[in-house]
């Protein structure tokens, strides 16, 4: 690609799958409207060939999404499945962590879901 190619994308997705992950950045937020926590992640993932993309999502603190929180503590390994547990939001608690998250696409976006840890 040069300064005089044509651009037809205008978005990027990745192929629906299962992904190991690094966590490279990791911020918190409010939502705009309700101004409810929000833990904004930043995620590389691994993709065939050696090449890497970074994903973003938003995990909102709320009883509605309480589901999707205790699934990225499990995935980050702060949080053993069906135990509670008091996170720690601190960015050196989640930068750098290593997982597995699985991507489905759905009108051009990628819907992520964080997997727990596989067993050695």
């Amino acid at each position: 690609m040069d300064w005089n190619s044509k651009i037809t994308k205008d978005s990027g997705t990745v192929k629906d799958g299962e992904y190991p992950y690094l966590i490279v950045d990791a911020e918190q937020k409010r939502t705009k409207e309700t101004l409810k926590p929000m833990l904004e992640v930043c995620a590389k993932i691994g993709l065939e060939q050696g090449r890497e993309m970074e994903l973003r999502d938003w995990i909102v603190l709320s009883e509605e999404t309480e589901w999707k929180v205790g699934q990225f503590l499990v995935s980050i390994g702060q949080k053993e499945r069906g135990k509670e547990c008091i996170p720690d939001w601190s960015p050196n608690a989640i930068i750098g962590k290593r997982g597995r998250l699985k991507v489905k696409n759905r009108n051009d976006r990628s819907q992520i879901t964080w997997l727990a840890p596989q067993k050695d």
